[in-house]
């Protein structure tokens, strides 16, 4: 897409016929992992393949449950779980972590809202996991200044009120701007924020600060794992292709959209993510 890094207008050219999305943009290259990033910051590009599943799931997200991926534990292994943490023999040391793992067993991935087998649901679940990964220090945070869970719990002297402290990312932005005539519209925001959850509802003061410190350094974060730059592309993509279907943008700039419907076209398909193992810290 023109080397686009992030999206911050839309603007509609009748005259031409024309939907025309902008905002900064870079010559590219492929990057260390094998991605297209931007040859000025090192960001990833966005992608024609996520923009073409944004634009065929904008309709049915809005109608439905939005777009979403969720790693859960199954229920035969939060019962194993309960078991193991309910044992008055248990004994908190290094084996325990093993002990937990084994009993929580796999963990199940799903997806809602956009095809699991495309570039966009991977990303999704990618992220996902690595920030939890950064949450229970199974990995090192890049950012100094995002320090784990567990080292905010040490630092107050406290105990998780949960096994399982639960955190999810959703879009963060600010309302969209617009013209009087509805011809240029502006988006602006960091694009994602974590929140937390424990419970049934309840809200762990540790496990929320963690999701306040993670929203604050989201910019730093995407700057060091390119999995929550291409997240944030993804969500800014999504954002344009619900506002484009709301507000028929399509339609009053007589721009026809049906090659990114074209079923001949189809994005190039990935293993749909299944599960992931259970991990303990």
């Amino acid at each position: 897409l023109a080397g686009l890094v992030r999206v911050e207008y839309v603007f509609l050219d009748r005259e031409a016929g024309d939907l025309i999305i902008a905002g900064p943009a870079e010559p590219w290259h492929i990057g260390p992992e094998g991605e297209t990033v931007g040859s000025v910051t090192g960001q990833p590009t966005m992608r024609l393949d996520d923009w073409i599943t944004a634009l065929r799931t904008a309709e049915a997200a809005a109608a439905g449950d939005g777009i979403r991926c969720s790693i859960d534990p199954t229920e035969e292994g939060l019962a194993k779980l309960s078991r193991l943490l309910g044992s008055r023999s248990l004994t908190v040391d290094e084996r325990l972590a093993a002990r937990l793992e084994t009993a929580l067993g796999p963990q199940t991935i799903s997806v809602w809202g956009v095809d699991p087998t495309t570039h966009f649901a991977q990303v999704m679940v990618a992220a996902d996991f690595r920030m939890k990964r950064l949450g229970m220090r199974l990995e090192p945070s890049p950012v100094r200044e995002l320090p784990d869970y567990l080292a905010l719990l040490h630092a107050a002297g406290a105990e998780p009120r949960s096994a399982m402290p639960r955190w999810w990312l959703e879009p963060n932005y600010e309302a969209l701007l617009r013209d009087e005539a509805g011809t240029a519209w502006k988006l602006s925001g960091p694009g994602l924020k974590a929140q937390a959850e424990e419970g049934e509802g309840l809200r762990e003061a540790h496990a929320a600060r963690w999701a306040e410190l993670f929203t604050e350094h989201y910019p730093a974060l995407a700057r060091e794992i390119p999995v929550f730059a291409k997240l944030r592309n993804c969500v800014d993509l999504a954002v344009i292709a619900a506002l484009i279907t709301s507000e028929d943008l399509a339609a009053r700039a007589k721009c026809d959209l049906a090659l990114f419907h074209d079923p001949r076209i189809q994005p190039q398909a990935y293993p749909a993510p299944r599960e992931v193992a259970s991990r303990a810290s």
